[in-house]
């Protein structure tokens, strides 16, 4: 029924469509006249026929080629007007409307456009239903036979889309129906081809189990007998202990290793806590935590002591399982091995390593100074430190090698109003000590009660802290004797202890022999330094003591900008040196009690780089040798000899310049009398970022306001007053 009316609805739709388009053309041929001269004629409602006269004025319109423009003319019914359009219609046939006057002139665009594309436009409509009809019919067709192909192919997921209830629609549901059938059809059949299959499976290895299983029951029983007779003699015959344990640390089972590691019968332990031979303060905690841990771990590595049978301790690493029988947990199993000797082995390379580090951490310190007294502090103070021991003597001998003297000390063990003159001087031809030094030799001894040695102090100590026993190691380098070290213990001093003493002494005695090398190589040049000071203050009687005052000036300063020592010794170095150059002035000049003339002042201004070429080749460092060429240079750049300024200038010659300026205000000279201190202080005020740097007389004034004894002691100690 629904079927019917569907083809019902396109009949009439078909139908519909023919009648409008027949009364659309009828009602546009009305006006359209078609001539036998070309043309097609479109005339208005107002003119029923076309007159020759029409005709006439077609063909002089089209002679003369006007178009698209209207043209009034006269008949014989009245006015008329053409417009002869150029527009290619049907076989070059032109398109000419025709009208009366006040009536629209194109009525090609009224009427074509209004009635012809109308016809167009429905033909274009009737084409498209009649395609989306034809395509709605024949698509469920074409669904079922690409599902017939698909079922061909085995794919039984494939349905099609119904969407209408007509005949054909029915035909698809009545597929999808056949391909679900099929499916299940299928599966099924897979299903039980997969159950006869496993079944046929289990029957074939079910039959093979019965036929091997006698084989197979008698070979397990045969292998289990071999396993437990192997594991039986593997546990009792292997190197490490093997020990079985319950909660109550009773030993239920131990191999026979146990009879060489702890020298007991495995009979004298089994059934025995296990107490007696593990060296564990609080056995029974340590074991109840043990076996809490068992709760979050399967396994447990341990290093635990323990005590063989004559006293002796030893080392185990043990490794710690659960013991599980029938299912329940009986107790704990422990395999362990004896590693007091790794132990020992690793204890000892470590000492080795650290004796290593201290002799060279102690041979770099020793090579970082020249310095007789920085080297022996180290000395003492890196074997208290290296050895923890508490206390540590180094003495040497004095010039005339018979004489020992303590030159530095360290350790707890002296008190802290303890000094050098607290030691008295030994002679070793008359004192056991001396044996150390003539025979070369190291001596070790703990009779030290009541003895020369430590002079009664030890009575003074409590028991704890008494020295028990002294090693003395002689000091010498390249055949030369110096002296020794002492150190005292507490406690038995090792043979490793004792021998890392012997190369630290063989350390020392270099650097003391170098020490000492550089400390008279120093006083030597420290005298060649004062002879040649002597040389110039002889010179000119006005000066005596100058270079040593300069010196001392600069040293005070060098000390309040916290400079190291290093830095204090060469400003020392150039405040002595820093006139050496006057040698080479003339002496009428240096001692002229009038002012200077012009080429007077410039000889005098050369004495610094005479300095520089007289002390160049001593081998100064260049810190002194710079304070020496431009301690007249001034802050601002005016001074000579360079014009240097600023930071152009090192710090030694800035502090050389100050020092040098106040020395030379507060004394006399053979062309003034001396400014007072207070003077003195004021010029440099005065000067401060002109000719002297600001910083270096903030100093100056300071030490001047804070430790005005310093500067008095100064000029009480190296003055002497010169009266003209």
């Amino acid at each position: 029924m629904k079927n019917c009316s569907f083809k019902i609805r396109l009949a009439i739709i078909l139908i519909g469509t023919i009648i409008i388009s027949i009364m659309a053309i009828g009602m546009a041929t009305k006006y359209i006249n078609i001539s036998n001269n070309g043309y097609v004629i479109l005339s208005t409602r107002s003119i029923d026929n076309i007159l020759q006269e029409d005709i006439e004025i077609f063909r002089k319109l089209q002679s003369e080629g006007t178009y698209n423009r209207p043209i009034s003319y006269l008949t014989s019914q009245g006015y008329r007007v053409a417009v002869l359009e150029n527009k290619i219609f049907i076989d070059n046939i032109q398109i000419l409307n025709l009208s009366n006057p006040g009536e629209n002139p194109y009525i090609y665009q009224s009427l074509v456009e209004r009635y012809l594309l109308f016809v167009i436009l429905c033909i274009l409509i009737i084409s498209i239903l009649a395609i989306s009809i034809s395509n709605k019919m024949t698509r469920p067709v074409h669904s079922i036979l690409n599902g017939i192909e698909e079922i061909e192919k085995g794919n039984l997921e494939y349905t099609i889309d119904v969407t209408s209830q007509d005949e054909v629609g029915k035909i698809g549901e009545s597929f999808n129906l056949m391909t679900l059938s099929l499916k299940s059809i299928f599966k099924e059949m897979e299903h039980q081809k997969e159950a006869m299959y496993n079944k046929n499976w289990e029957l074939n290895n079910a039959n093979m189990e019965l036929e091997a299983s006698y084989e197979q029951l008698q070979a397990t029983i045969d292998q289990l007998t071999e396993a437990e007779d192997k594991y039986r003699s593997l546990v009792n015959n292997m190197p490490e202990i093997v020990c079985v344990i319950d909660y109550e640390r009773n030993i239920v089972f131990i191999n026979n290793i146990v009879k060489r590691i702890l020298e007991y019968d495995k009979e004298e332990l089994l059934g025995q806590k296990i107490d007696s031979f593990v060296a564990i303060p609080d056995i029974e905690y340590y074991f109840n935590a043990l076996f809490e841990q068992f709760n979050t771990t399967s396994f447990i590595h341990e290093e635990i002591p323990l005590i063989k049978k004559n006293g002796e301790k030893i080392i185990t690493e043990v490794k710690i399982t659960q013991y599980i029988s029938k299912g329940q947990r009986m107790g704990i199993q422990v395999i362990g091995r004896d590693i007091t000797k790794k132990r020992e082995m690793e204890e000892a390379i470590f000492h080795s390593n650290r004796d290593m580090e201290m002799l060279n951490y102690l041979s770099k310190s020793l090579n970082s100074s020249i310095e007789l007294d920085k080297v022996l502090k180290i000395i003492g103070q890196e074997i208290v430190e290296g050895l923890n021991v508490p206390m540590c003597l180094v003495r040497l001998l004095d010039e005339s090698g018979n004489f020992l003297i303590v030159k530095a000390f360290a350790g707890e063990y002296f008190d802290e109003d303890c000094h050098l003159d607290s030691f008295p001087v030994i002679n070793i031809h008359d004192d056991p000590m001396g044996q150390v030094i003539l025979e070369e030799e190291i001596i070790q001894t703990n009779k030290i009660e009541g003895t020369w040695f430590l002079h009664g102090w030890n009575d003074k100590k409590e028991h704890k802290e008494k020295i028990k026993e002294v090693v003395f190691i002689p000091l010498a380098c390249k055949g030369k004797k110096l002296g020794l070290i002492a150190v005292g213990t507490n406690k038995a001093m090792s043979n490793t202890h004792t021998l890392l003493l012997s190369s630290i002494a063989n350390n020392a005695s270099v650097a003391i022999d170098n020490a000492m090398l550089h400390y008279h190589s120093k006083q030597h040049y420290v005298k060649i330094i004062d002879a040649l000071v002597a040389v110039i203050e002889a010179k000119d009687k006005y000066t005596q003591g100058h270079s040593q005052r300069v010196a001392s000036y600069a040293v005070e300063i060098t000390k309040h900008l916290g400079l190291d020592n290093a830095a204090i010794e060469d400003i020392k170095i150039a405040g002595i040196l820093h006139d050496i150059g006057k040698i080479g002035i003339s002496d009428n000049i240096l001692q002229k009690k009038g002012p200077l003339t012009k080429d007077e002042y410039d000889e005098i201004k050369k004495h610094p780089t005479i300095s520089k070429k007289i002390l160049q080749p001593v081998g100064l460092s260049k810190n002194i040798l710079r304070a020496i060429e431009y301690h007249h240079e001034r802050f601002d750049g005016k001074g000579y000899p360079d014009g240097l300024k600023g930071t152009e200038l090192s710090i030694e010659a800035q502090i050389i310049a100050v020092a040098d300026a106040f020395d030379a205000m507060t004394t006399n000279r053979s062309y003034r009398k001396a400014l007072t201190i207070e003077t003195a202080v004021d010029e440099l005020i005065d000067n401060k970022g002109l000719q002297f740097n600001p910083m270096i007389v903030d100093i100056m004034v300071d030490i001047f306001k804070r430790e005005k004894e310093v500067i008095m002691r100064i000029k009480s100690e190296q003055q002497e007053e010169i009266v003209s």
